[in-house]
């Protein structure tokens, strides 16, 4: 995946080269937050699940001969790693570990998303025919298409995977490897590594869930269509020279 990934990536700047003299690459962070049926927060979004996101982005890929600097519709290319997931014995500020919801059942994953996607841009300048840097902000919209994979883990078991090192989450807000009410039962903690793929055990749902022995699953693989807009600003004055 990686490979084909940075093949993408080598394939869009060999592009970008023939068609014009520049390449702008963008980097940029973010977080994601967990929608789902995981959760001790009483809503749709739990907002403590934040986890982080990245994408490099290259943009402006149509053919280029005036050498504009930037047009009111151009495209972009996107590499993009975003992290999702949840833990139901993580703690919420104001809040007794013992007395989150969900903690009994102590409930995570962990999926690293991995994509590709390609948009269209539209730039919304303030005045089409004033040099950009005197107009130095402007509205820009984007729509396109992308190509996702990942595959979900969880932190269900202390060590190798096995049913008999798995966690058990007692009333009092202890990790112990004995159900609760068990006598000596040892305090563990959690060793935070999410090394159980939850694909391969068939735990998505879906035709053949639960039966290891039927093929049926949900793909690792997914479309998606990601849109947004937001404010670009020119901090300096770009000049341009054209042959």
């Amino acid at each position: 995946m990686i490979r084909s990934l940075l093949l993408f990536s080598a394939s869009l700047l060999a592009f970008a080269g023939y068609s014009q003299r520049n390449v702008e690459v963008g980097i940029s962070g973010g977080v994601t937050h967990y929608y789902g049926d995981l959760g001790n927060i009483d809503g749709p979004v739990q907002w403590n699940s934040a986890r982080p996101g990245m994408t490099i982005t290259f943009r402006d890929f149509l053919n280029n001969k005036k050498r504009y600097v930037t047009r009111s519709l151009t495209t972009e290319a996107r590499l993009s790693w975003f992290r999702i997931g949840y833990n139901e014995t993580s703690s919420i500020s104001g809040v007794d570990v013992k007395d989150l919801k969900n903690y009994r059942r102590g409930l995570s994953f962990r999926n690293d998303l991995i994509g590709a996607s390609g948009h269209l841009v539209l730039n919304a300048y303030r005045e089409p025919f004033t040099p950009l840097f005197q107009q130095r902000f402007f509205m820009y919209f984007h729509i396109g298409v992308g190509v996702y994979y990942g595959r979900p883990k969880a932190d269900l078991f202390r060590g190798s995977v096995d049913p008999g090192n798995k966690y058990y989450f007692w009333d009092d807000g202890t990790v112990r490897d004995a159900p609760r009410g068990t006598k000596d039962a040892n305090i563990t903690g959690r060793d935070g590594k999410y090394d159980t793929d939850l694909y391969s055990w068939l735990t998505e749902g879906g035709a053949g869930a639960g039966d290891s022995g039927r093929p049926q699953r949900f793909s690792p693989w997914h479309v998606g269509i990601p849109m947004g807009a937001g404010l670009r600003v020119m901090v300096n004055e770009t000049t341009q020279h054209r042959p």
